[in-house]
């Protein structure tokens, strides 16, 4: 979801030269020197490493679903962590590392996070990103931790808030938004811009920094202001609780970053309105293709 993102914005600068590790290769890209590969086989991710030799490393990969984390542990440990440990290894003392990390590794008792403050990750996918970002940060001077919560979309279509969300709207189906989870995200582009402007610098900013929106806000109200932008019936949203869900995996209440440093960086508030409009036209312009 983030990946093909950044490889679009990296492509346009012709200075840089991309390459895309994935599973699938992206429908649109087709300058992005692709290379086929499941981060699940360390030994060949070495390998590419070794005959590409990247300069910048930007590890946007994981396992988002937290059954399938809990369920599968040894491969939410591979991918989270032990890839970013090899990742971390490869020319250590020049080439730039940037491990994009979650909110989740708070235990959302408090929000408004900021860079400083103490994780405290409750679910097995949030205690291996943190395991991560500790890998990174260690063993990669030239190393960058985002800590961020995303939305877009999957060209192979997948489970994010907002694809289930508009999935359902446009089918006309009722659900459920939760009005005690409260979050900052930001749309995939806005962030891959971020990272290239990070990436443009001579030298790295803060060891860890927090990318959100602008906006605070819970659960349902998201889902309402997306029903909004793609002109979708409000009315098929129904206000609920995670307190009272039967969700079996802990999950924090309020996970909202304090991004005073983003904003003293780059000189401006990343918007949610405006990350969901320009979502909204690359949503459809992509659909539109297919």
């Amino acid at each position: 979801m983030l990946g093909k993102d950044l490889a679009e914005i990296f492509l346009q600068d012709k200075k840089y030269k991309v390459f895309g590790i994935a599973r699938h290769r992206p429908n649109n890209l087709p300058d992005l020197n692709f290379i086929k590969l499941d981060l699940l086989n360390l030994s060949k991710l070495k390998t590419v490493l070794k005959r590409i030799s990247p300069d910048i490393i930007i590890h946007s990969a994981a396992i988002v679903n937290l059954d399938r984390c809990d369920q599968h542990k040894a491969e939410a440990r591979i991918i989270h962590a032990r890839a970013a440990k090899i990742f971390a290894a490869h020319r250590r003392l020049s080439t730039r590392l940037i491990y994009i990390s979650t909110d989740s590794v708070f235990d959302g008792r408090q929000g408004n996070y900021k860079e400083t403050s103490k994780t405290r990750p409750l679910n097995y996918y949030a205690k291996t990103k943190r395991r991560g970002e500790e890998i990174v940060l260690k063993e990669s001077p030239n190393s960058l931790v985002i800590r961020t919560n995303i939305f877009g979309f999957h060209q192979i279509p997948g489970a994010s808030l907002a694809e289930w969300g508009l999935d359902n709207l446009f089918k006309k189906r009722a659900i459920n938004g939760f009005v005690d989870v409260r979050f900052n995200p930001v749309y995939t582009k806005q962030l891959a811009r971020v990272i290239k402007q990070i990436a443009d610098q001579e030298h790295f900013l803060p060891r860890i920094l927090n990318v959100g929106s602008g906006s605070f806000l819970s659960k349902y109200n998201f889902l309402i202001k997306l029903a909004e932008i793609f002109k979708q019936n409000k009315a098929l949203i129904t206000k609920s609780k995670i307190s009272q869900s039967a969700l079996a995996i802990a999950r924090p209440r309020n996970t909202t970053l304090n991004t005073v440093k983003l904003e003293k960086i780059f000189k401006q508030k990343l918007g949610l309105v405006d990350g969901l409009r320009e979502f909204k036209k690359d949503f459809l312009e992509y659909k539109s293709k297919k």
